[in-house]
């Protein structure tokens, strides 16, 4: 069932994206829903391998059940990637860990999380911490903070998204109602057949690790099953 869950999400992003690099689908339609679906699966998927090597206290003996941590029901990509990374090469063999293209998942893994830290992103409208842009004119900008109320700010050349804004309206002794805004969505601006490749060979590379773990875990449960028989 978890592979089940995670292969719909990987699935359907891929599928969307297809459409969209055949002229099948407008970007602008349908683009963010493809980011999410294939963001969602990468996190689940970094997840779901998290859970697999707190189950492994080496690559011959499982962690008893009372000892394993759960999964924290976080966000960040990179915190699980880390994790991954660390932990993986000293239960698996820095042997078995090399021939997995590790260095391909870094930069995907990175670029995600660089563009949607929070997993919002491509599933919200609007994002905590961040103000929208409502409209852009030649020397304003109208935008709702993450409150939601509506200013309007003076602005001289393009909306950039390091710019800093100020609500009054969010203004009190603890909050200085400070927020930034986020550059436009639409147009999405990248490469769909070369995110095509990146969907495929990440998904290759974590199913690939995931299949050797749980694997390996049912190993080990075989193994200490016959010894404590005897």
């Amino acid at each position: 069932m978890r592979c089940a869950v995670l292969d719909s999400f990987y699935l359907v992003g891929r599928h969307v994206a297809e459409r969209i690099v055949n002229g099948e689908a407008l970007e602008d339609m349908e683009g963010a829903a493809a980011l999410y679906m294939f963001r969602h699966y990468l996190e689940l998927a970094l997840k779901g391998i998290v859970y697999c090597l707190r189950r492994l206290k080496t690559s011959q003996k499982n962690l008893p059940e009372k000892d394993r941590r759960k999964v924290e029901p976080l966000h960040p990509l990179t915190q699980f990637w880390t994790e991954i990374k660390n932990d993986c090469p000293r239960k698996v063999g820095r042997k078995m860990w090399r021939a997995w293209d590790i260095a391909f998942v870094d930069k995907c893994v990175a670029e995600f999380d660089s563009v949607d830290p929070d997993g919002e992103r491509f599933r919200y409208s609007s994002e905590k911490r961040f103000g929208v842009a409502l409209r852009v004119g030649r020397d304003f900008v109208e935008v709702r903070c993450p409150k939601g109320h509506k200013l309007q700010f003076g602005i001289t050349g393009q909306l950039e998204s390091t710019v800093t804004f100020t609500c009054s309206q969010c203004c009190d002794g603890k909050n200085h109602g400070e927020f930034k805004v986020r550059d436009s969505l639409n147009p999405l601006g990248i490469s769909w057949t070369a995110l095509l490749t990146a969907m495929e060979q990440t998904h290759n590379v974590l199913e690939a690790i995931d299949t050797y773990l749980v694997e390996t875990y049912f190993e080990n449960e075989e193994w200490q099953e016959e010894m404590n028989s005897w």
